[in-house]
């Protein structure tokens, strides 16, 4: 079957930026869940601080796999 002329190929090379991106910011979400959930439930400033980071790393990491598409196959 002939690939289809629109398709597009994932390589990671191509996405290595976005997926350390992605990799950095779930480090920071775990960080904010085990600061978190140490003493219970409370949740300090220094834990917000972590989750704000790590989702504006993920969305980062969003914007630039966005902006580097994937080449389509040929």
């Amino acid at each position: 079957m002939p690939p289809v002329p629109n398709a597009r190929r994932f390589r990671v090379r191509d996405q290595a930026l976005a997926l350390w991106l992605f990799g950095i910011a779930l480090l920071g979400i775990l960080r904010f869940l085990m600061r978190a959930f140490r003493d219970g439930a409370s949740v300090d400033g220094i834990a917000w601080a972590y989750l704000a980071g790590g989702l504006l790393v993920a969305a980062c990491g969003a914007r630039a796999w966005r902006r580097h598409p994937s080449p389509p196959v040929r």
